[in-house]
């Protein structure tokens, strides 16, 4: 069927990889009138997308550029109506839930980091709020006590799964075809169209994306741009049962700047039905490992019992 599809020239776009980037962008092309066929080199979402804690969420990390952070404010503002639409043209419920993220210090360098992200992101004009650890004590009991301050920032949270789920489905409603375990080998040209390879056959089209993320360097190309080098970023998280006394209202946020590259930021996202989420992604690697460690679940326990005690009482 697909390559009967190719042959009348109805595919202008192949899109490389289906995370939540390809999938958005195979959405959209296919809403404009493209015809659009994405490759996925295992299941949908099986990469970072499919595991992620569902933060939506400013980065804390200060080398962030003035030009992406009014990306993501534009992003925040349109993301409710994108979403809705999604979940009327689908019916599938992505849990989106529009709430304030808490960015926590505790030491004096935390602080000053955090105040100078404060300074930028209300230079951006993107509303955020100093809270003193009163405060934040009201907000959140059952956090650990030394709280100096706190910035609280309307960010959100998502289901990741669901939020796939639904982009798989609109994509081929709308008549795109969606194609996974199918891993793209090679990206070449010939005659004004760009050649696919992949183990079952060659794809042609007009145009390519290439949405692989960190496995994008591992396409072979001619093309600078298309082949882009990218170290991947070994996260881990693990998923919490909470007891309704611990519960958090707000998803957590807290950065070391003096701290190893592999724990400087730690997060903690309430989901719905007493479901908490933990995790790090900080660590550079050059292993493509879809394995948790032992190390890196000792340190989220370790992690989140200071900043939550009660969670493992």
């Amino acid at each position: 069927e697909t390559m009967r599809f190719i042959k009348k020239g109805k595919i202008d776009v192949i899109v490389i990889g289906g995370g939540v980037i390809g999938l958005s962008v195979a959405d959209v092309l296919q809403q404009r009138g493209r015809g659009v066929l994405l490759l996925e080199q295992c299941r949908i979402g099986s990469g970072a997308s499919g595991v992620a804690p569902g933060m939506l969420h400013f980065p804390p990390e200060p080398a962030d550029p003035a030009s992406m952070i009014k990306l993501l404010s534009l992003s925040q503002k349109i993301f409710p109506d994108w979403i809705r639409d999604l979940e009327e043209t689908t019916r599938v419920k992505t849990r989106f839930c529009p709430m304030a993220t808490l960015h926590l210090a505790y030491t004096d360098a935390e602080e000053k980091h955090l105040l100078n992200r404060l300074a930028f992101w209300q230079d951006q004009q993107i509303e955020a709020i100093c809270l003193p650890s009163s405060e934040v004590t009201k907000l959140e009991p059952a956090l650990v006590k030394g709280v100096r301050i706190a910035v609280l920032m309307d960010e959100g949270t998502i289901e990741p799964t669901r939020l796939l789920s639904a982009l798989s489905k609109r994509l081929q409603q709308n008549g795109g075809i969606l194609k996974a375990f199918e891993p793209v080998i090679e990206i070449t040209k010939k005659n004004g169209l760009f050649q696919i390879k992949t183990p079952r056959g060659l794809y042609t089209a007009p145009q390519v994306v290439n949405a692989a993320g960190c496995w994008s360097g591992a396409i072979k190309s001619p093309f600078p741009t298309a082949s882009v080098m990218s170290d991947p970023i070994f996260g881990e998280i693990l998923t919490f049962r909470t007891d309704p006394s611990l519960q958090l209202n707000h998803p957590i946020s807290h950065f070391s700047p003096n701290g190893p590259k592999s724990s400087s930021w730690t997060y903690l996202v309430p989901h719905q039905r007493g479901l908490l989420r933990v995790g790090t992604t900080m660590q550079s690697t050059s292993l493509f490992s879809r394995e948790p460690t032992a190390g890196g679940l000792f340190y989220l326990l370790g992690r989140a019992s200071r900043i939550l005690p009660g969670l493992l009482a």
